[in-house]
């Protein structure tokens, strides 16, 4: 779906075989200076920058353009857009003491939306692990009430990989979308039951081994399609699938290709300024097959009942993962932040900083970057302190680092909180204004505690 309009309060082509992409070259980035920010330790309880600017891409560069095969088939951040929860008035970062809510033994992406209970509070749904016992956990948001109610959690018998809450179609009401390694489910919410939800739709894969999942309106039918990202185990090859109206259908499977072994994330975001949502990737390469990591910006450049896209694929400085888009920069045209796992190929390869590419509402971009020192694997975007400006989330070991952007689009490391999860990895994180206050809260999965920990904005 449209991820503005998600929450008001908040946030295989059967028979082709795509080969591995020629990606465009290196493009040098000058080096800057690094500042070390100051942090704000927050412990759990129970219950300057390097700079540089690299023009890249450009509308219609990079990539070819793959029509929708029309095969019919019954088939993630995970996407979930950033909105103006300020019911107040522009204020520091100011968050209580956080909250730890018990969930699977290896929580991992985090889906948000009012799909459980019948009413408008956000829910949250926790992608928790990748192996037999897998599941998705269930957390029932209590709105002003403050918190989450655990509920029956969702078995998923070969690997929960991702999770998406979605209007698929086109009632008033949100479903959760679950991803297994090669399954789809879409479940809504029992009308006849605050606590529950039932099985709307399920689907194969076709392919196999699906990483990562959206719900997005992409082929202007007024419902959100599922965009599902995966790989072919053992190989180097990627592919995304487009699917049309997978519970009520005629169900059409669209695909694109997207070259990359795992695509973990998928952000949305309008990047050519034709006002389609487009789908942007990043694309790590763990069996070193490409030699590269890469970033994949899908253009969405359908109309309705005639489906297509054009891939531009952008090399990224380190083995990419956390990925958010919105409008940065106030310029009118949608940006991305991507955060990575660590540097190139090899363990031994610096951390590379944060990428930032702002776009320029015809399909180009330009590249800055922000120095840190940790891996970043989780990013998020959101105006934290209501000065009308969307600030930077980003989570790694042991802490969320809070950037504040000084002016539209405008960071210094020197301007940062950081709120302290001892020394725990953090997989995701979500943005929404949970308890109903006008303020945004934060919530972020733990993957070695087994737990979510939520930050309430005070």
């Amino acid at each position: 779906m449209n991820p503005r309009s998600l929450l008001p309060l908040l946030v295989p082509c059967l028979g082709c075989l795509p080969s591995p992409p020629s990606l465009p070259g290196q493009t040098s980035t000058e080096s800057g200076t690094t500042n070390t920010s100051t942090a704000t330790s927050v412990e759990p309880t129970d219950s300057g920058p390097a700079s540089g600017t690299t023009e890249v891409g450009g509308e219609g560069s990079g990539g070819s353009t793959t029509e929708g095969t029309g095969v019919d088939s019954t088939d993630g951040g995970d996407t979930t857009g950033q909105q103006d929860f300020c019911g107040r008035p522009e204020a520091i970062f100011i968050f209580d003491d956080p909250e730890l809510f018990p969930v699977g033994d290896d929580p991992g992406v985090l889906a948000v939306g009012p799909f459980i209970g019948n009413d408008d509070d956000p829910d949250i749904a926790v992608v928790n692990g990748d192996n037999l016992g897998s599941r998705v956990d269930i957390l029932r948001g209590q709105g002003i009430l403050s918190g989450f109610i655990s509920e029956e959690p969702i078995p998923m018998t070969e690997g929960a990989h991702g999770a998406a809450v979605g209007n698929f179609d086109g009632s008033p009401t949100h479903e959760l979308a679950v991803l297994g390694r090669h399954e789809w489910r879409i479940y809504g919410p029992d009308p006849d039951s605050s606590n529950s939800l039932l099985l709307r739709a399920t689907g194969s894969l076709g392919r196999d081994r699906g990483f990562s999942m959206a719900a997005v309106e992409l082929l202007g039918d007024d419902a959100d399609e599922l965009v599902i990202a995966g790989g072919v185990t053992d190989d180097a090859l990627g592919w995304v699938d487009v699917i049309q109206q997978p519970i009520s259908g005629p169900m059409g499977l669209r695909t694109l290709i997207a070259a990359g072994q795992d695509s973990a994330r998928v952000a949305v975001g309008d990047f050519n300024g034709d006002t389609s949502l487009d789908l942007v990737l990043p694309n790590t390469d763990p069996a070193g097959m490409l030699e590269s990591h890469f970033i994949d910006v899908v253009f969405n450049e359908s109309t309705p009942g005639a489906p297509s896209f054009q891939r531009l694929s952008m090399p990224s400085n380190g083995a990419p993962w956390g990925v958010a888009a919105m409008d940065l920069d106030g310029d009118g045209f949608d940006d991305f932040v991507v955060g990575h796992t660590g540097g190139g190929l090899s363990d031994k390869d610096p951390l590379p900083p944060l990428q930032l590419f702002f776009g320029d509402g015809e399909g180009g971009f330009t590249e800055t970057t922000l120095a840190h020192t940790s891996i970043q694997t989780a990013v998020e975007v959101a105006d934290l302190d209501c000065d009308g400006d969307l600030d930077i989330i980003t989570g790694g070991t042991g802490e969320l680092v809070l950037w504040r952007a000084d002016g539209p689009g405008n960071f210094d490391p020197t301007n940062t909180d950081s709120l302290v999860v001892d020394s725990h990895l953090i997989s995701d994180i979500a943005v929404a204004d949970f308890d109903l206050n006008g303020r945004p809260d934060i919530v972020a999965s733990l993957i070695d505690e087994g737990d979510v920990v939520y930050f309430e904005a005070d």
